[in-house]
Order: structure tokens, then C-alpha cells, then sequence
């Protein structure tokens, strides 16, 4: 994989976890209309958890997917958290504009 072609997927896949641990306010709520619209009842409280806990697992592992790829050129760490605003090595400084 060319060092440009990395940076792509590196952000492409950042910009999935991002979005992902962002709208889960937004699902929560969704879940809880569809439910209410659909049985005319509340949701119960250990399944909003479940609900909540498998959003936040799936989450965590685009974070893990993001954070474990390594740098093409060096072959350390890319980047260390999903919201750093950087799109450089933290290692060797290596990114799409400067391989």
C-alpha cells in the first residue's frame, strides 16, 4: 500500500469512528420512538442499556481499528486517538503531502 493510499484509509476510517461515537444520542432516541410507536409502551431500562453498550462496543472497535494502523513508511503507530486533528506519523512525521 502506497503512503498516500494509507492516509486515505486512515481518514476514511477515522471519519467512520467520528460520525459513529457522535450520533449515538441520535440513535438512542430513534430506537426509543420506534419502539414507543410500535408497542404504545415504554422501552425497559436493561435493554436501552444492551442497546447502549452495543453501540458503544461497536464504536470502541472502529476506534481500535483506527488507532492500531501502522505507518507504511516507519511501521509504528499512525496516530494515537481518533480525534487528533493531525494527519501525520507521530513517529516519523510521514503524511499523504510529505511521504
Amino acid at each position: 500500500m502506497e503512503v498516500v493510499e494509507f492516509w486515505q484509509l486512515l481518514n476514511r476510517r477515522r471519519r467512520l469512528a467520528r460520525v459513529w461515537s457522535l450520533l449515538w444520542p441520535l440513535a438512542g432516541a430513534s430506537c426509543l420512538i420506534a419502539y414507543h410507536t410500535m408497542t404504545g409502551s415504554q422501552i425497559s431500562g436493561p435493554f436501552m442499556v444492551f442497546l447502549l453498550i452495543s453501540w458503544g462496543s461497536v464504536g470502541g472497535l472502529l476506534a481500535l481499528r483506527v488507532v492500531r494502523m501502522r505507518c507504511p513508511k516507519c511501521g509504528n503507530r499512525a496516530v494515537l486517538f481518533i480525534w487528533e486533528r493531525q494527519s501525520s506519523c507521530v513517529a516519523c512525521g510521514s503524511n499523504a503531502v510529505r511521504p
